[in-house]
C-alpha cells in the first residue's frame, strides 16, 4: 500500500501522528518576531508512532518527514 494508505486509519504498522493536547489550556505563545516559541497545553504528541512530545515537552525524536504535494 502506499504512504497515502498508511495515513487515513489508526492501526498497527500504519504512520500513527496524534497530538493530544488540553483544549482549555491551549494557549498559542509564539508571535510575528518569535516564531519557534512552542505553544501550552499539547501534553504529547505521537509521529510515526514514536513519542515526540510528553508533558509538553520535546523527548529528541524525529520520527516525521517533510510530506509534499504530488502533482
Amino acid at each position: 500500500a502506499s504512504d497515502v494508505y498508511k495515513r487515513q486509519v489508526l492501526k498497527e504498522g500504519g504512520y500513527a501522528d496524534i497530538v493530544l493536547m488540553d483544549l482549555p489550556k491551549l494557549k498559542i505563545l509564539s508571535t510575528e518576531l518569535e516564531p519557534r516559541q512552542h505553544p501550552k497545553g499539547i501534553e504529547y504528541v505521537l509521529v510515526k508512532g514514536e513519542l515526540a512530545a510528553e508533558k509538553g515537552k520535546h523527548t529528541g525524536a524525529r520520527a516525521g518527514k517533510v510530506l509534499t504535494r504530488r502533482k
